[in-house]
């Protein structure tokens, strides 16, 4: 059984029981879509071990063992010999990815600082209200080109 620990950059989104809806590939349009770079699958498994203070679970199905840190208040619910379903959210990281760090997280305004490589991007996100994101967190931040429509003060 091949050991795989999932750190960061190959992200297991989310535990799911029965929450199957939109399951299936993205393709959405805009510049960026020409060649996909996410692939989207689920995965049936039976949980092994939980650290319900450091959110960590270990998993293991389909020829693999996948061990991955969620949110707190995910594992609280979740006990060794649960079967579960898993949604793997491959991110292509060669095209169209940028990774950095969170540099700060400001709870109260729903915001997060990301540092990159040449600078630094504050987003608006709902995960830090969540208490998803923290301080030193590795990201990956990946990029589409969205087409919404001709930019105020050129011509085309």
């Amino acid at each position: 059984m091949k050991k795989l620990s999932i750190v960061g950059v190959l992200t297991v989104t989310g535990l799911a029981l029965l929450v199957l809806a939109g399951a299936g590939p993205r393709r959405q349009g805009g510049a960026g879509s020409a060649v996909p770079t996410e692939a989207r699958s689920l995965m049936r498994a039976r949980v092994t071990s939980v650290d319900a203070t450091t959110g960590r679970i270990a998993l293991a199905g389909d020829d693999t063992t996948l061990d991955a840190v969620f949110a707190p208040r995910v594992a609280a619910g979740i006990r060794p010999g649960d079967i579960v379903f898993v949604t793997l959210n491959v991110i292509g990281s060669r095209r169209a990815a940028v990774t950095g760090t969170v540099a700060s997280v400001d709870a109260e305004r729903n915001t997060a600082t990301f540092a990159l490589p040449h600078g630094r991007v504050t987003v608006q996100s709902a995960s830090v209200k969540e208490g998803d994101l923290q301080r030193g967190d590795t990201v990956l931040i990946k990029l589409d080109l969205v087409d919404i429509g001709q930019p105020l003060g050129q011509s085309r």
